[in-house]
């Protein structure tokens, strides 16, 4: 998200408009920003309701992601007052009264959305962490690990940019900031490291379920369903190219920033929940209905999904999950070799 800067006050008079100026770039950005709200929330929902329905108790990736979810929420309501202050008009056109109100609030928001990006990640993560074992396992560790790291680091510089603190806010204060260049750099790099790990855990189902034996087109469904998340990182690509708004001070320039910083943390809210809906439309065919008891066996209790070689000339038996995991793949009522 943009950091907003101004120069030095020359007078107080200088910033004082037409207050009947109309903010064409703030109601856009409203716009988008609460469209993306009801996605989330509507996909956010329809996931926690399938999983009562199916009588399937919450896990941490559900706690982080309702996390992610209130993370991303807070960051709306803030733009939108910031829009009030005047987000998304000209530097000239912005009330003196009202800049450090919106510049204070602009760096809480994007505070929220880099805190809502790295919980959304985190919660694919640990849904993923419930179906691997050996170097797989270690390496969504890993993305876990680094992903914190390195937006927690980004999080951090909102409000660490300045020292005393106030003045990334409060420009008439006396104190030091460090260089925008160097802060564009490192958002430029936390942008392509956030969309490279949202390609990255799209494409991680298919090296997991590719081996599983299960129906083919049972199988693609669900890594269709999986690889959702690389969209969040596409968006995070081309939000690289908005990242210049961080260094100016016109905040008409900036909408672009705040609607992309929304939608991917957005976008993998809804790409972490669409595995769990699959079981909205599975119907079982005996009955017709939606399957939903969740007393029956849906794999086989191994530690994590896994090619198990048998003797030579004997068939490959495949042992799939942990416990729980019908919550990723689907029903299955065995996950024995297919004859």
């Amino acid at each position: 998200m943009a950091i907003l800067t101004f120069p030095e006050p020359v007078g107080l008079g200088a910033r004082r408009v037409d207050p009947g100026v109309d903010n064409v770039q703030g109601r856009r950005l409203n716009t988008v920003i609460w469209i993306l709200a009801s996605l989330s929330t509507i996909f956010l929902t329809l996931r926690l309701c399938t999983k009562v329905y199916r009588n399937r108790p919450f896990w941490w990736d559900d706690w982080f992601l309702v996390g992610s979810f209130a993370a991303l929420l807070v960051a709306i309501i803030l733009q939108s007052v910031a829009v009030h202050f005047g987000l998304g008009l000209a530097e000239s056109q912005i009330p003196w009264e009202n800049s450090f109100s919106m510049s204070k609030v602009s760096l809480a928001s994007g505070f929220c959305s880099i805190i809502s990006l790295a919980w959304s990640k985190t919660s694919f993560s640990l849904t993923l962490m419930r179906i691997t074992s050996g170097w797989t396992k270690w390496v969504v560790w890993f993305t876990i690990v680094t992903v914190n790291l390195v937006l927690g680091a980004m999080a951090a510089l909102q409000w660490l940019r300045c020292w005393p603190i106030a003045r990334a806010w409060d420009w008439s204060l006396e104190g030091s900031c460090i260089a925008e260049g160097v802060i564009e750099a490192y958002q430029t790099f936390g942008a392509i490291y956030s969309g490279t790990m949202d390609i990255f855990l799209a494409f991680l189902p298919w090296q997991i379920l590719w081996h599983v034996q299960m129906k083919k087109k049972e199988k693609l469904g669900v890594i269709a369903a999986m690889s959702a998340g690389i969209f969040a990182g596409i968006i995070s690509y081309v939000k690289i190219s908005t990242l210049y708004a961080i260094t100016t001070i016109d905040t008409a320039t900036n909408i672009n920033l705040f609607i992309f910083g929304t939608a991917e943390p957005s976008m993998t809210i809804v790409a972490a929940s669409i595995p769990i809906l699959r079981h909205l439309f599975r119907r079982d065919k005996s009955t017709g209905r939606a399957t939903g008891d969740a007393s029956k066996p849906s794999f086989i209790n191994s530690q994590s999904m896994r090619l198990r070689s048998m003797s030579k000339g004997e068939q490959h038996s495949h042992y799939v999950k942990p416990a729980d995991e019908e919550s990723i793949l689907g029903d299955r009522r065995s996950a024995r070799s297919q004859e």
